[in-house]
């Protein structure tokens, strides 16, 4: 076996490819590895003539580079232009990645299975470590569900799983695959959607909704493919029902709130102690007031012959054990007593020493606890106007005062250096109280693109990335799932404002085009 006719330009290609696959949900720096050698690839291949006219060929190609374009023309008008050129710096693969990738294709199947398969790795290695933080089998500090993903933001983890759900729904379908490798398949979409639950991450959650949908439309207009795309919108409507009752359900728990129990403020507990009362304090959990009915002897006594948390010390996560508890058996809307204490299950137990405040948060795949806490963060955020704390409202908060500084320069926007000094000056103006150290840019990615270039760079934005959408029959089940997982994630991430984030959404988004030209026959292609 010669070695060295293994060692060639295509070779170094396809490990860049892996390398950035796996890096994907595991390590920014495996990325830029892959980005590192896609460049040495590229040089070492040589036959630059030809690639420069493939590269200008292609629509896509154009596109990106365009998009590249628009924030360097951001430059005309900007102030800042250190934070402009670190700006550009991180946007840089839009440019890099769809020129090098485009430069060695047509790809073989067995390339993108590899491909494929790389992501898969990633995903499933950060799966694995993130299921041993929950179980507490390693070492890491755990403050809520996010840190579930402790390589990446859990809103890129949950767009990858989300990703990894259809795309292996849709190697399983494959009819030449044997049943060995089905089985994996399914066991390894199971395995995502349990994670997505664990993670509870509702972009990626609304993300997998949002993509049944549109993939159930795009195969009602394939012949081959309308029965399962009716099962497939069947399915989405069932899930679409059950997380509409699940908030329904949460929002009448939370705003409905129990009439405060007056007629009975001088009963003694069970065990004939006091109660204390605030009735001056409005705030509630689950519709239940929470300083009504307690007694902090009582709760002392019998939490501390149940945990090894002092009452009145802080709990595994730092928090104050006494305000947990309370929160969690008002939830239950039970009084704070010694009785309800000796009642509670030595798995909720444990979740209080973790730091659950809300009965509906004991079980990790329970999205009722999450939906709670988003409408429970947005009652207190009508409520005090406050939303320190709170990353919902904060996101909130942040969205008004984007769109505030937006409304102000509107048409042009304010250059592609200014965004995060216009979005402080903003914060001043609107009178925020989001404490400095919680001011961040507008972790949408439309409305930081409309601040950069203006409305009129905004609609070019997402003219030049979505533009394939008008040919919607004619697009690749899987391009037509990145398209709209982009398109969502967006909405509630600023993806193109770290280069990690960049390189996954030009990433996914080349590769998954690429592979809709082979199944489509765009090119003439040659198994490799």
């Amino acid at each position: 076996m010669n070695i060295k006719s293994y060692i060639t330009p295509r070779m170094a290609f396809l490990l860049s490819m892996i390398l950035i696959g796996v890096g994907l949900a595991t390590s920014n720096l495996l990325m830029s590895w892959g980005e590192i050698g896609l460049g040495i690839a590229f040089l070492w291949d040589g036959k630059y003539l030809t690639k420069l006219k493939l590269i200008g060929s292609n629509k896509r190609i154009l596109a990106f580079i365009g998009v590249f374009i628009l924030f360097v023309v951001g430059l005309v008008h900007t102030s800042n232009w250190q934070y402009a050129f670190h700006d550009l710096k991180i946007k840089l693969p839009l440019l890099v990645i769809p020129v090098l990738c485009f430069s060695f294709f047509p790809m073989s199947k067995n390339e993108f299975r590899i491909v494929f398969h790389s992501i898969f790795i990633g995903v499933i290695f950060s799966m694995i470590f993130g299921w041993m933080v929950y179980k507490g089998w390693i070492q890491w500090k755990v403050v809520d569900m996010r840190s579930y993903s402790p390589f990446i933001s859990n809103v890129r983890l949950g767009t990858l799983l989300v990703l990894s759900i259809i795309l292996s729904g849709y190697l399983f379908l494959k009819p030449e695959l044997r049943y060995i490798s089905k089985y994996f398949y399914l066991v390894f979409a199971f395995g995502c959607i349990c994670f997505l639950l664990l993670l509870q991450s509702l972009t990626g959650i609304v993300a997998l909704v949002g993509t049944m949908l549109i993939l159930s439309i795009h195969g009602l207009t394939q012949p081959s493919s309308r029965k399962a795309s009716l099962l497939f919108l069947l399915a989405f409507v069932i899930i679409l029902g059950t997380l509409t009752g699940i908030v329904v359900k949460e929002y009448h728990r939370v705003y409905d709130v129990k009439e405060m129990d007056l007629d009975h403020l001088n009963d003694p507990t069970p065990d004939g102690s006091t109660y204390f009362h605030d009735t001056t304090d409005k705030r509630t959990i689950n519709g239940y007031y929470i300083h009504m009915y307690i007694c902090n002897d009582e709760l002392n006594t019998e939490w501390n012959k149940r945990s090894e948390y002092d009452y009145n010390g802080p709990s595994k996560k730092g928090w104050n054990v006494n305000g947990i508890l309370i929160g969690y058996l008002t939830s239950k809307g039970l009084r704070k007593n010694g009785q309800e204490v000796r009642s509670l299950s030595d798995r909720e137990i444990r979740a209080i020493e973790n730091g659950k405040i809300n009965f509906l948060q004991v079980h990790p795949l329970d999205i009722r606890g999450r939906v709670n806490q988003l409408l429970m963060e947005l009652n207190h955020y009508k409520m005090y106007r406050d939303p320190n704390g709170r990353s919902f409202a904060t996101r909130l908060e942040t969205w008004k005062v984007a769109m505030f500084a937006f409304k102000r320069q509107l048409v042009f926007g304010y250059g592609t250096g200014d965004v995060k000094d216009e979005m402080k000056n903003a914060y001043t103006a609107t009178g925020s109280k989001l404490l400095p150290q919680n001011q961040k840019n507008p972790h949408q990615q439309y409305l930081t693109v409309g601040l950069a270039v203006g409305i009129i760079g905004l609609i070019l934005f997402i003219f030049l990335i979505y533009s394939p959408l008008f040919r919607f029959r004619s697009l690749h089940v899987l391009f037509v799932a990145a398209l709209t997982i982009a398109c969502i994630s967006m909405l509630d991430e600023d993806t193109l404002e770290t280069q990690a984030g960049c390189t996954q959404f030009v990433f996914i988004y080349t590769v998954t085009y690429l592979y809709h030209l082979k199944e489509k026959n765009r090119w003439k292609l040659q198994e490799a």
